[in-house]
């Protein structure tokens, strides 16, 4: 996976396999700038996409 630093746009190559839980924390090494990185593997509740719904308009 890529992933990029959230202040400087820095990109890295990051193995699947060592994603764990709901994320891990980073340091960018070029700013130094700490950020998490959420595992994108994990669904969240709520996060599913809706069932398409028909709507009808009244004339």
């Amino acid at each position: 996976m890529i992933i990029q630093c959230s202040q400087c746009r820095t990109k890295y190559r990051f193995a699947d396999e060592v994603m764990e839980g709901d994320g891990i924390w980073m340091r960018c090494s070029r700013c130094q700038h700490v950020f998490f990185q959420a595992n994108p593997q994990i669904i969240k509740p709520g996060s599913e996409p809706a069932a398409k719904e028909e709507l009808f308009a009244e004339d």
